[in-house]
C-alpha cells in the first residue's frame, strides 16, 4: 500500500476517533520502506494537510503516535473545535500527554468543572503551554484572592490566565485601587487596551502611564536580582511604551543592553 494512502487512512481514523484504525495504520506506516528519517517531517506535514490544517500556521510537531494520541486527548477533555486549537497552537500535537494532563489537573484543582475544561482550552489554547508554577498558579491566585475573580469569571474569560501578572495585571489593579476603584470585574479591567480602558473609566492615560513606569522601575531591579532577565527586559520594553521622553527612552535602552549582558554571562 502506498505511503500516501496510509497517511490518508490515518487522517480518517483520527477524524473519526477510531483507535483501531489509527493503531493498525500507524503500524503499517512505521514498517513502510518509504518511512525513513529524511521523510518523517514530510509525512507529518502530509498528515497535517490531510487533517485539514493550515501548515502555514506552523509545522506539525511530535511523532505520528503523539499527534494521534493528542487528538484523542483533546477529544477526551471535550474540546469541540479541535481544528481551532491546533491552528492556534500547532505545537500542542507534540506535547507529552502528561504535560497536557497537568494543566487540566491544575484547572480542576481551582474548581473548574470537568465539563468546562474543553471550553477553556477552546477559548485559550495557550493554557496548555503555560507553566503552572511560573504562570498559572501565581496568576490564578492573584486573580482569585486579590481581585475577587470567581472560577466562573475565568471560564467565561480564560484570557485572564494568559496576561502577565507583573506587566499587566498588577499595575492595572493597583492603579485602580489607588483611585479607590475596586468594583470593576477582572475582565473589564484587564482585557481592554490601555486607551480604551482609560476612556471607559474616565481616567487619565498620562497618569496611568506614569504609574506604570513607577511600577516597572521597581520591577526591573527586582527581576534582575532574581535573575529573571526576560522579565526585566520585558519591563524595560513596557516602560518604553509608556513614555516619549528621549532621556527616559535612552535610559531604558541602556538598561536593556546591561541586562542582555548579564543574560549572556549567566
Amino acid at each position: 500500500m502506498k505511503l500516501e494512502t496510509l497517511v490518508n487512512r490515518l487522517a480518517t481514523g483520527i477524524k473519526n476517533f477510531d483507535r483501531d484504525i489509527c493503531n493498525n495504520t500507524l503500524e503499517h506506516i512505521t514498517a513502510h520502506e518509504d518511512c525513513k528519517y529524511g521523510n518523517k517531517q514530510q509525512i507529518k506535514d502530509s498528515l497535517f494537510e490531510a487533517l485539514g490544517y493550515d501548515r502555514a500556521k506552523g509545522k506539525a510537531r511530535g511523532n505520528l503516535h503523539t499527534i494521534t494520541n493528542n487528538h484523542f486527548f483533546l477529544r477526551d477533555i471535550d474540546v469541540k473545535d479541535i481544528g481551532k486549537v491546533i491552528t492556534q497552537l500547532p505545537q500542542v500535537l507534540g506535547y507529552d500527554i502528561e504535560k497536557l494532563q497537568s494543566k487540566v489537573d491544575y484547572l480542576l484543582s481551582l474548581g473548574v468543572a470537568k465539563d468546562n475544561i474543553g471550553k477553556i482550552v477552546t477559548r485559550l489554547p495557550a493554557v496548555l503551554e503555560l507553566d503552572i508554577e511560573k504562570n498559572l498558579k501565581p496568576t490564578s491566585k492573584y486573580l482569585i484572592d486579590t481581585m475577587d475573580c470567581s472560577v466562573e469569571d475565568i471560564v467565561r474569560a480564560p484570557a485572564l490566565l494568559s496576561y502577565s501578572l507583573e506587566l499587566r495585571i498588577k499595575p492595572r489593579y493597583e492603579f485602580f485601587r489607588s483611585k479607590g476603584l475596586t468594583h470593576y470585574k477582572a475582565s473589564s479591567l484587564l482585557i481592554p487596551p490601555d486607551k480604551k480602558l482609560m476612556k471607559r473609566t474616565n481616567q487619565d492615560l498620562d497618569e496611568f502611564n506614569a504609574f506604570k513606569i513607577k511600577h516597572y522601575d521597581q520591577l526591573i531591579p527586582s527581576a534582575i536580582k532574581e535573575k529573571d532577565y526576560r522579565l526585566a527586559l520585558d519591563a524595560c520594553t513596557y516602560a518604553m511604551d509608556c513614555t516619549k521622553d528621549p532621556m527616559k527612552l535612552n535610559e531604558y535602552q541602556a538598561k536593556k543592553k546591561e541586562i542582555q549582558g548579564l543574560q549572556k554571562a549567566a
